[in-house]
């Protein structure tokens, strides 16, 4: 693994491009375990857009369904 691979951060934007930012982790897991990660702190959510290994789905949205998007992802520092 490249000191690339090590840094891969998932970031959003909504308004086209002016602005990006990371994005804010759920408070709780798939579990209800509830879980410390903050931006202030470095860790925000991150999106698993694209998988070598084919484990992973690509993310799935539709025009039709504003602010929602379903995909793989974890909480951390990166990806």
């Amino acid at each position: 693994m490249t000191n690339l691979d090590n840094n891969v951060r998932t970031f959003i934007t909504h308004n086209k491009g002016g602005k990006w930012e990371l994005i804010k982790a759920p408070l709780t897991d798939v579990n209800g375990v509830q879980k410390k990660c903050f931006l202030e702190d470095g860790c925000s959510l991150h999106l698993h857009i694209y998988s070598s290994n084919g484990i992973f789905p690509p993310p799935y949205s539709q025009e039709s369904a504003v602010g929602l998007i379903m995909a793989v992802g974890n909480i951390g520092r990166n990806l």
